[in-house]
């Protein structure tokens, strides 16, 4: 969750620019105006420097971070600068080692990067019109290249698992989902979906971590839909409230049985994603466009 995009910014007078979970919930990071800290979720605390994880005293300055992107509970950390005095160019992802307490990768581009998430194998790495896939390794090869609409929030949803590697951004329409199975690229066109969620533009996006199910939100913030990211069938439909409003996270539980939304209503829906909340006919990725348009 990037705070820095937020439309109230109070966050960037607290330093608080950042906060998001690994991929399997046990951990999670924020980027603060003075650097990055980590913490374990359950017992809550911050982890040390001689533990798996240190809080990189090196950026305990007055220069920004962005984004923190960690990968499962390895020591491998992508950041992005951020705020009025980054740490690092904002066209520029890092990729910190945190056994070796170093800069080990670094990638720059020729406009500011909006985000970037880690695959075991995988970098994904979001521009304003563009989504870049980058093998994880010591010379990073780029591997494929995706354009897409304006995107400033650097909407992007990937997940991996033992069978799928999946990767979801916005599409070339409003409120459209593109779906790409990275796991089996050889044939680009049968291993892309587009998903026809919303038609007003995008708001947020979020993918369960067995890349299964995609829920998405438009600007509007009024319906959150959940759909198969394998056929694109829309699954789940749920009204977070009439007011139009704007969206700050949304997250699976790690079962994927539950969805829980924070927007800036100052509330949290969670709301069941049990077989029995099923749609009666669920549609494929076609809706009407009368509810289309929220």
């Amino acid at each position: 969750m990037n705070l820095l995009q937020a439309p109230r910014q109070p966050s960037d007078v607290r330093g608080l620019f950042y906060a998001d979970f690994n991929q399997d919930y046990g951990c999670f990071a924020v980027g603060l105006k003075s650097g990055f800290r980590i913490f374990n979720c359950d017992p809550l605390e911050e982890t040390k420097r001689h533990g798996k994880y240190c809080c990189c005293h090196h950026y305990h300055t007055t220069r920004g971070i962005g984004t923190v992107s960690m990968l499962y509970r390895t020591n491998y950390i992508a950041l992005i600068g951020g705020g009025s005095n980054p740490r690092f160019p904002l066209n520029t992802v890092i990729i910190w080692d945190d056994a070796k307490e170093k800069e080990v990768i670094r990638l720059e581009f020729r406009s500011e990067v909006k985000n970037v998430k880690l695959l075991r194998e995988r970098m994904v790495i979001v521009l304003q019109d563009r989504v870049y896939v980058y093998t994880f390794s010591a010379q990073p090869k780029k591997l494929y290249m995706f354009e897409t609409p304006h995107n400033d929030k650097g909407l992007v949803a990937v997940a991996s698992s033992r069978s799928m590697s999946v990767l979801a951004f916005p599409g070339q329409q409003p409120g459209h989902i593109q779906v790409v199975d990275l796991g089996h690229m050889s044939n680009m066109l049968t291993n892309k979906l587009t998903i026809m969620a919303h038609t007003a533009t995008l708001g947020y996006l979020a993918m369960s971590q067995n890349g299964q199910l995609i829920a998405s939100a438009s600007e509007k913030g009024t319906l959150i839909r959940v759909f198969d990211t394998q056929s694109g069938r829309i699954l789940h439909e749920f009204r977070r409230g009439a007011d139009r409003a704007a969206i700050y996270s949304i997250a699976f539980s790690a079962d994927a049985t539950r969805l829980c939304v924070a927007s800036d209503k100052g509330t949290i829906h969670i709301f069941n994603l049990d077989a029995s909340t099923l749609p009666a006919s669920p549609t494929a990725a076609r809706l009407s466009s009368d509810d289309a348009t929220r």
